[in-house]
């Protein structure tokens, strides 16, 4: 049985739950448990009590991720009216934005619960829980009853599976089926797995053709260059290990701006100074509708140089290939046609 204290241990919660909690014990998850009640605490959440969680209703309903999910769900719900449970979407910041739910008996016990569209599931604010705790951990996790962090969600089991973006496969938001305690079935899990599979099939399926495209010039660059790769567009960043360990939030966006202001096409390079240092970039354009802004997919080495100061500076060269420069050659221009310095602020 799980703890109704804060000063008891999660893992000992775990490791000493009554034999009926699981039909089998599966060590992962009770490691998974047990990590999810040590943040929850860590966060200074109180187990007992009414917990007023983070309500927003300002939310798109006919984002990509909805429209992905609404047909595969359509079908299942209806597989699953009136029976004891509900299936619930949230986004990647674990807010619910869809309901569906099958006896109407249980409509009251997840109003009470604020298990309802617009309500944040976060761990930080409602500890262990199907949402937030498979946000947390990126994997498929179901908490039954007791292994609730909170209380007053304990009358509930629920399984919550992650929706990975198929080309970036960062969480796109997690798919839930709750129902109260002693209707838990072990049916759950599988059944909602398989169900997350369809709707990242559609995902991949809705994904733009820039999108893929700047997919493919990523690996292809990642294969031919050891060191930071970042490939930049408005819906999505991709980067490669060793991009992440330089790359900072601050970095991302000066790229985007640098890239996305420079002359339409051609390949550009120069030198930039970033928060981790001087890198030589290259930046490769890759665009398949002229009506739509470009993406960008920007490799980079480190170079010796003087620590970066506060105010920043970036001279990009054009591709010799391109018009402009080919251009200014012929008129002959000495100076370097399109060369261009971008002042950057970091951070102190």
């Amino acid at each position: 049985m799980m703890p109704t204290s804060i000063g008891d241990s999660p893992q000992s919660a775990v490791e000493n739950r009554t034999p009926g909690a699981r039909e089998c014990d599966d060590s992962r998850l009770a490691r998974t448990i047990a990590a999810s009640w040590q943040r929850s605490s860590a966060c200074g959440l109180d187990q007992d009590g009414w917990r007023e969680l983070p309500y927003n209703s300002d939310f798109d309903d006919d984002s990509r991720l909805i429209r992905a999910t609404r047909p595969v769900l359509d079908r299942l719900v209806t597989t699953m009216a009136d029976t004891p449970n509900s299936m619930l979407l949230a986004d990647q910041q674990g807010r619910i934005v869809q309901r569906w739910v099958g006896k109407k008996s249980l409509h009251n016990n997840l109003d009470q619960a604020q298990v309802a569209p617009g309500f944040g599931f976060q761990e930080e604010f409602a500890g262990t829980n199907g949402v937030g705790t498979a946000l947390e951990e990126s994997t498929t996790v179901a908490v039954r009853g007791e292994e609730h962090y909170a209380d007053f969600l304990r009358r509930f089991s629920c399984v919550g599976v992650p929706i990975h973006h198929p080309i970036t496969h960062s969480v796109e938001g997690i798919l839930d089926l709750t129902c109260l305690a002693r209707d838990y079935n072990p049916l759950m899990p599988p059944l909602l797995v398989e169900a997350v599979r369809h709707i990242e099939t559609r995902l991949t399926q809705m994904s733009s053709p820039s999108e893929v495209a700047l997919l493919e010039e990523f690996v292809r660059t990642c294969r031919t260059h050891r060191g930071a790769v970042v490939a930049l567009h408005p819906n999505m960043i991709l980067t490669n290990p060793t991009a992440v360990q330089h790359l900072t939030p601050t970095d991302q966006a000066v790229l985007w701006e640098v890239a996305s202001t420079l002359a339409a096409g051609g390949r550009l390079d120069g030198t930039v100074d970033l928060a981790g240092g001087r890198f030589r970039l290259r930046c490769t354009p890759v665009q398949t509708n002229p009506k739509h802004l470009p993406g960008w997919c920007c490799a980079w080495t480190h170079t010796p140089g003087p620590p970066a100061a506060t105010r920043q500076w970036l001279t990009v060269v054009p591709c010799r290939r391109h018009p402009r420069y080919r251009d200014a050659v012929g008129s002959g221009s000495r100076s370097c046609p399109g060369s261009t310095t971008w002042p950057m602020q970091t951070n102190q």
